[in-house]
C-alpha cells in the first residue's frame, strides 16, 4: 500500500513517481471496491521506480480553461462598449 486518501467524485489524485511521471486522474472515473477488497492499482511503476507522492486535488472541468477564455474576452467587451 501506498496512500489512503479520503476522497469524494468531486476530488482529482495526483500521483507522481520519483522517476518524475505525474498522474492526475478523476476520482469520479475509479471503481468503488468493498471492505472485503484489496483496493485499487491505479498505475504500474517500472521495477526500479517507486511512488514519491500522492496528493488529493480540486477537480477541474476540461473546458475550465475554454470558459474562462470566453468570460475574460465577454469581460472585455462589455468594458469596450460601455
Amino acid at each position: 500500500m501506498v496512500a489512503i486518501k479520503n476522497v469524494t467524485d468531486n476530488d482529482d489524485l495526483m500521483i507522481i513517481n520519483k522517476s518524475g511521471l505525474t498522474i492526475r486522474m478523476a476520482v469520479a472515473n475509479l471503481r468503488v471496491m468493498g471492505r472485503a477488497t484489496q483496493g485499487v492499482k491505479l498505475i504500474n511503476i517500472k521495477e526500479n521506480d517507486s511512488i514519491a507522492a500522492v496528493a488529493k486535488v480540486m477537480h477541474e472541468d476540461e473546458n475550465a480553461d475554454e470558459i474562462s477564455d470566453n468570460q475574460i474576452k465577454n469581460d472585455e467587451n462589455d468594458k469596450n462598449n460601455s
